[in-house]
């Protein structure tokens, strides 16, 4: 596991990232959780995945942060996990969750939001290995968080989505977008969502049309970073959005 610390450390709250890098065989499954360090509470995390590795689950398990990847080409592809982690805010992190049985060839949305007293940090969610379902809208909501997913199959899965909630502490949080990217038909597109001096990003997701693929949901210095993949013959738009926590 290793440690990338945001350059912007004004005051004695700070962001780490920590990360797992995984080797996964030719169609099989791995998942792990990566831990933030004692002392810290994790607020997010996100993943980086080969071209052809589908990632199903991304949500925080325990002090830590669970990811689950099916590699679904015929050669070894890799994923790394990352788990954001708060150090010093005085407060504590937990997670609120909404199930729901998705129906045939439809388009869904399914909210979590946190209780009151608490800020929502970031989000995740479990669509599932299922190739029929694709989510391509992971991002705030009001206090909470929010999935869309797309069901091109005949079943009704069933999916979750979870807003990671801080308690306890005195600080608050506000989002960041970017709304300029374009993935052209067969290429990628990279987006950074910067979070102002003085705050500290927690977390971050997307919104991309269906066809395009978010492969990389990570931090980068201040900032919430994604990279989208199309592997179709049409353009397709990509939003970000980060997660800035205030002191």
């Amino acid at each position: 596991t290793s440690t990338v610390t945001p350059t912007v450390t004004t005051g004695p709250v700070s962001v780490s990232q920590q990360y797992e890098g995984l080797s996964i065989s030719a169609g099989a499954t791995v998942h792990t959780t990566v831990d933030c360090p004692a002392g810290s509470v994790v607020v997010s995390g996100g993943y980086a995945a080969n071209d052809g590795v589908r990632v199903w689950h991304s949500t925080k398990d325990g002090n830590g942060w669970r990811v689950y990847a099916t590699n679904t080409t015929a050669s070894n592809k890799a994923v790394n996990v990352y788990a954001v982690c708060l150090h010093n805010s005085g407060g504590t992190t937990d997670v609120e969750y909404t199930q729901k049985y998705i129906n045939a060839s439809t388009y869904t949305q399914i909210i979590a939001n946190c209780p009151g007293g608490s800020v929502v940090t970031g989000g995740g969610w479990v669509i599932g290995t299922d190739t029929n379902v694709s989510l391509y809208n992971s991002s705030k909501s009001g206090n909470g968080w929010q999935i869309y997913v797309q069901n091109d199959g005949g079943g009704s899965p069933l999916v979750n989505v979870y807003a990671v909630c801080l308690d306890g502490s005195s600080g608050s949080t506000g989002s960041v977008s970017n709304t300029s990217g374009e993935v052209p038909p067969g290429d990628i597109e990279h987006l950074v969502m910067d979070c102002p001096s003085g705050t500290y990003v927690t977390g971050g997701g997307f919104a991309v049309n269906t066809g395009a693929v978010i492969y990389n949901e990570t931090i980068a210095g201040n900032a919430w970073q994604i990279y989208a993949r199309n592997n179709t013959a049409t353009e397709k738009l990509l939003f970000g959005y980060g997660i800035c926590y205030y002191p």
